[in-house]
């Protein structure tokens, strides 16, 4: 992916909620690791166009993906795999500028960003150089 469309899909992610964002790289990391994705940039940019027009619903593939990235075995992965729409993930209104009341977390922010730089890394998303394509900068 080319800086350009790089930097296209992030805006379009920083639309989402935090949560959403990491459900649809985990779900496109599983999807590409599990061999039924031809088309890696196009399968993540229908995933965010889903998620921003609320119907994104995260499978088994999103699930694993997410208890591999916390260091656990997946819990019955092949089964997870062959089970769509494990849970669904509440459609994202844009961000705002009023702070929103959130569930604690047991991730760090760090960790967070950890996983989403991994997962974009896996889907050629996050460039080799170290540079946050994140940052604007």
């Amino acid at each position: 992916m080319d800086e350009s469309e790089r930097q296209a899909t992030q805006l379009l992610m920083a639309e989402l909620a935090g949560d959403t964002q990491q459900a649809i790289l985990d779900e496109a990391a599983g999807r590409v690791s599990g061999g039924s994705v031809r088309n890696p940039k196009g399968f993540l940019r229908g995933l965010i166009k889903r998620a921003i027009g609320g119907e994104f619903v995260a499978t088994g593939y999103a699930q694993a993906q997410a208890e591999r990235r916390a260091g656990r075995a997946p819990q019955g992965a092949s089964a997870a795999a062959e089970r769509p729409a494990a849970r669904s993930v509440p459609p994202s209104s844009p961000r705002t500028a009023e702070p929103s009341i959130a569930e604690p977390s047991t991730t760090s922010p760090e960790e967070a960003q950890a996983a989403r730089e991994q997962c974009l890394r896996s889907l050629g998303l996050w460039p080799s150089a170290g540079k946050n394509p994140l940052s604007g900068h």
